[in-house]
């Protein structure tokens, strides 16, 4: 199902973005082919400026993106450099975006898309002559690709995002924290053997790595509510589900009878949910850890009768 569904699905790669309200404090794009979405905010009566390098050939593709709820803020886009005066971005108005990795969604306002005619650096400007202000985000670039870096932080990179659409952070934090806190309630009052180390940590990481498959469950949600969902609703289900179904196979993996296969499969669950974003990479190591530590350590009990 993964095999099939992600070549189809879109995938930006995050950046936020401060300070570039000057050309000479221009943020410089990388590798401006590469699909990035560049988040941030314009002020009131300012300007913010990017400047990438582009050889003759190369598309230049640029979108202006916003949260939810803010289609009537439009900022203006605009493109200069090499035998381009300057380019103003015509007003799009298409519906307002789901976007499945994350998930999240967003309204595109303002688009470019065009061939460089020769070498040399491409100045943008986001502005808005009206004296608004609001949120929006720069999309750059179409090729889809990701480092090791940028696939394990983009739980974290995630959490700016929803910030960015407008949601508190104790609203995005509220499902997973009540679901940890749950979960690790019902374990230690379960009647059974006593505590020891690979209980506890096998509970913990498992419980983060479900925790954070209720969160992402609570972004899909949030998100189909604010636009228009697709077929590619389908790839966030299989990041819901496997976070879930890793958690619940490690919980019950440091519960059972500490076998030389346990190792094996803690060490298997981690592996596979820190690149599924399970756990916020905590959980997952958690579970490495605990794959890799002596029997005698992992079987200690951490709770003691007294007379």
């Amino acid at each position: 199902m993964v095999l099939l569904l992600l070549p189809t699905a879109a995938a930006h790669s995050p950046i936020f973005t401060e300070d570039n309200s000057s050309q000479e404090d221009a943020y410089q794009i990388h590798d401006p082919e590469k699909s990035w979405v560049l988040y941030s905010d314009l002020k009131e009566r300012e300007s913010d400026y990017y400047i990438m390098e582009m050889k003759r050939g190369q598309i230049i593709y640029l979108k202006i993106i916003v949260p939810p709820g803010e289609e009537n803020f439009i900022p203006e886009l605009k493109l200069s450099g090499p035998g381009i005066e300057e380019i103003t971005a015509e007003e799009v108005h298409e519906p307002t975006e789901y976007e499945p990795f994350t998930p999240s969604a967003s309204y595109t306002a303002a688009k470019i898309e065009m061939t460089a005619s020769q070498d040399g650096t491409y100045i943008v400007t986001v502005s808005d002559d009206s004296g608004r202000e609001g949120n929006y985000g720069l999309t750059v670039g179409k090729r889809e690709s990701f480092t090791l870096y940028d696939w394990l932080t983009i739980p974290f990179a995630s959490i700016a995002i929803y910030q960015w659409e407008g949601q508190s952070l104790l609203m995005i934090l509220a499902p997973s924290i009540i679901v940890f806190l749950a979960g690790l309630a019902a374990i230690l009052l379960r009647k059974g053997p006593e505590n020891n180390l690979l209980r506890i940590m096998g509970s913990v990481g498992g419980l983060l790595i479900i925790a954070s498959g209720v969160s992402f469950l609570y972004q899909m949600i949030w998100s189909i509510l604010h636009s228009n969902v697709d077929t590619m609703a389908l790839v966030s289900l299989v990041f819901i589900a496997l976070p879930i179904i890793l958690g619940i196979a490690a919980i019950r993996t440091s519960g059972k009878k500490f076998r030389k296969r346990t190792r094996t499969y803690l060490l298997l669950i981690g592996i596979v949910s820190l690149f599924t974003w399970g756990g916020w990479i905590v959980g997952p190591v958690i579970l490495i850890v605990a794959s890799l530590l002596p029997k005698k350590w992992l079987l200690k009990v951490a709770t003691h009768k007294t007379n």
